[in-house]
């Protein structure tokens, strides 16, 4: 199957350079954690798949304790609770930059940014912990089968 245009990493380091641009107009904006990043990213997942079929991103989404984290964004802020307590690095300026390039990729991540950014952690842990959710149907540990994705974004966007 196609591979998709972008890794995880570079779809969260467009939310971070997102979220740093609204603090720059908003002082009431926090800035991002690690949890909200992997979750707005399971939305984007969702959508992604349901609207075309493919993945966004390669990187295994598991279910852990705080719930569906993917892997490889998990890896890269390890140990990070806050992500940018003042400005990102030079790259995650390139991978937003880069991703803004692509209209449907930087649409959909604006649309998920606009649903969920006003969400903490733990709003966006409530939602994505629901009974009969992917998260609650995977064994802990285990990737989430992009089917249960599938069938819970279909019924509904999260």
């Amino acid at each position: 199957s196609e591979q998709p245009k972008f890794k995880a990493v570079q779809l969260a380091n467009w939310f971070r350079v997102n979220n740093y641009f609204a603090r720059q107009f908003d002082y009431n904006v926090d800035p991002i954690t690690q949890m909200q990043v992997v979750k707005l990213l399971y939305f984007a997942y969702g959508r992604f798949l349901v609207k075309s079929k493919k993945r966004l991103f390669s990187s295994s989404i598991l279910h852990l304790q705080y719930g569906p984290v993917v892997e490889e964004v998990h890896q890269q802020f390890r140990g990070m609770v806050v992500l940018d307590p003042d400005k990102p690095d030079k790259q995650a300026f390139e991978d937003y930059n880069l991703v803004s390039s692509d209209a449907e990729i930087n649409d959909l991540l604006q649309k998920i940014d606009e649903d969920y950014s006003d969400y903490t952690a733990s709003g966006l842990s409530r939602i994505t912990h629901r009974a009969g959710s992917p998260w609650s149907m995977t064994e802990k540990g285990k990737p989430i089968k992009d089917q249960l994705i599938f069938d819970q974004f279909t019924k509904t966007e999260e």
